[in-house]
Formats: structure tokens, sequence, C-alpha cells
């Protein structure tokens, strides 16, 4: 049987067995994120930030889920 676990855009699944019908079986899932963006956002000049920008990241996960989120830049223009 596979055993899977979901939480926003976090992901895990597991193979597990059960050795006799009506068994019990403890498994744990470890959700584990998908990475991390970082960047610098800046104006149409190509060089002044975009200090307290606003910005929407969509992406799909390594479990395959699709997810986005909201930043907002630093005086400097970067987000993570």
């Amino acid at each position: 049987m596979e055993l899977a676990a979901f939480s926003l855009a976090q992901g895990a699944q597991a193979g597990v067995s059960l050795p006799t019908a009506g068994s019990v079986v403890t498994k744990n899932l470890i959700l584990t994120a998908s990475g991390t963006v970082t960047g610098r956002l800046v104006r149409p000049d190509g060089t002044t930030p975009a200090a307290g920008a606003e910005m929407i990241v969509g992406f799909t996960s390594a479990s395959n889920a699709t997810g986005s989120i909201l930043s907002v830049t630093g005086a400097d223009g970067r987000f993570s």
C-alpha cells in the first residue's frame, strides 16, 4: 500500500506493508520543502531597487503540488 501526506505544497510518501489483516503499523512521514527562491527586483532602469514591492511566486513542488507565495522585497529589492 502507498501512504502519502500533503500540507500546502509540501509532501511525502512511502510504501507500507501490513503483516496481517487488522495490523496497526506506524510510519513517520517527514514533509520536505521544495526549495528556496531568492533574488533582487529592480525598477525598469535596471539598477534602482524595487523596495517594498509585493510579488507572487508560483511553483510546482517536488510532490507535484502547485502553490504560490507572496513576498515583499526589502529596501535593497531583495526577496527570499
